[in-house]
């Protein structure tokens, strides 16, 4: 104890560091989950259902193409934040085969009211960075939470990105549909953050 109360007095003397470096508060990490608005899917049968117990990831002809949206309350989210993770998680409650799925941020207006698979394909994804990597499914997962990692598209979001949700789209040919549950199903999806300010 003497020597590390000497080291420190005489670091000090030095100015190796000031006082207000050890008078400064450590910034506090919180935790927060974010509950989902709205969810569904929209395919090219065409259906769109977001008021149902489940919502499709789907790639493969003949079975319909589908993209599932999600947009979460960001309310108990501070602006400006600084995003330490951010993990969505999703119970996959349908496979039929193995598939890789990427979380995507909508950049453009929808309604669940009018959306249309034609509409859900030309919305305008952005695929932010490598922080945002795709999680394979395999059929083992089947009653399993998925999680993907999200940070940086909350991180825009803080940032002051408007939050139009986010798309999850499959990308191996030929699959069909993935199934998970929504708000209304037996797991609700979840986006929980830690963050400080």
């Amino acid at each position: 104890m003497k020597r590390v109360l000497l080291f420190t007095v005489l670091a000090l003397s030095a100015g190796l560091f000031s006082c207000d470096l050890l008078l400064a508060p450590m910034e506090e990490i919180r935790e927060v989950s974010l509950d989902p608005v709205v969810d569904g899917y929209a395919e090219n049968t065409p259906l769109e259902d977001f008021a149902g117990i489940s919502m499709n990831v789907s790639t493969q002809t003949p079975m319909p193409y589908a993209i599932a949206l999600i947009r979460f309350d960001l309310g108990p989210l501070p602006e400006n934040a600084r995003i330490i993770s951010a993990e969505l998680k999703l119970k996959c409650i349908g496979i039929t085969d193995e598939e890789i799925v990427t979380v995507f941020r909508i950049d453009a207006d929808w309604d669940p009211e009018t959306i249309n698979y034609v509409d859900a394909a030309k919305l305008g994804f952005i695929e932010t960075d490598a922080e945002v990597p795709s999680t394979g499914i395999a059929m083992a997962d089947l009653g399993s939470t998925i999680s993907w990692q999200i940070k940086s598209i909350v991180q825009a979001w803080s940032d002051g990105a408007a939050n139009r949700g986010v798309a999850l789209k499959g990308s191996v040919l030929p699959i069909g549909p993935l199934t998970f549950s929504t708000m209304e199903g037996e797991q609700v999806p979840e986006l929980i953050v830690k963050y400080d300010e």
